[in-house]
């Protein structure tokens, strides 16, 4: 933080410092004169549940895969509009709002997965299902995690209902939420080791 200080002169120069809010301890990372200048600069970099979800239709809108056009004409009659974008030799989609009414995104989800989390309404909607039974305590989910869910709840799908008319089976959903929350609580014991000991029974 410091170095991205002193830079802060060069026009042409920018430092940018990737920090999770239990490392942005004050006290230690920013004791040094004028560091209430990068703190005030800061940038939430906070993944909302559209978000999460344009992500996910960017991913799908660009495999290299014959899919990819039968996605795009998908997610358009859903209203959820896919952009091409020049990027050097490259064409990519991205997402672009075209101030539709209603949630497009979660009835775009809902052709995949079906409307419910199981026979019926009181199993909650797939849409919100996954992000908030993937955040922490604070309701933030990652994109890392988020993605890993899929993956793996498209693959048991895949494994397990080779028949299902859906893309996602919802207790396939189940399990990729479960394997992306193993995966997290091994990162966090990676960070904290001292979790590990915490959570044994005594």
């Amino acid at each position: 933080m410091q170095v991205a200080l002193d830079l802060r002169p060069y026009r042409r120069l920018r430092v940018r410092c990737f920090l999770r809010e239990d490392q942005i301890d004050e006290g230690r990372v920013a004791n040094f004169p004028d560091a209430s200048k990068v703190l005030a600069s800061k940038v939430d970099l906070a993944w909302p549940r559209t978000d999460l979800y344009g992500l996910l239709w960017q991913h799908a809108a660009n495999i290299e895969d014959p899919s990819a056009q039968a996605f795009r004409e998908m997610a358009r009659s859903h209203r959820v509009i896919l952009s091409p974008v020049s990027a050097g030799d490259i064409e990519v989609w991205r997402m672009s709002s075209d101030g539709s009414p209603g949630d497009p995104q979660r009835e775009l989800f809902h052709t995949l997965t079906g409307d419910w989390m199981g026979t019926d309404r009181r199993r909650g909607f797939p849409y919100t299902w996954i992000p908030s039974h993937l955040a922490d305590a604070h309701g933030r989910t990652s994109p890392r995690t988020f993605l890993a869910a899929l993956k793996k709840a498209a693959e048991d799908t895949r494994q397990r209902y080779p028949d299902h008319p859906r893309v996602l089976n919802h207790e396939s959903i189940k399990r990729g939420v479960q394997e992306a929350s193993t995966i997290r609580v091994r990162e966090v014991k990676e960070d904290h080791p001292w979790v590990d000991l915490l959570m044994k029974p005594s």
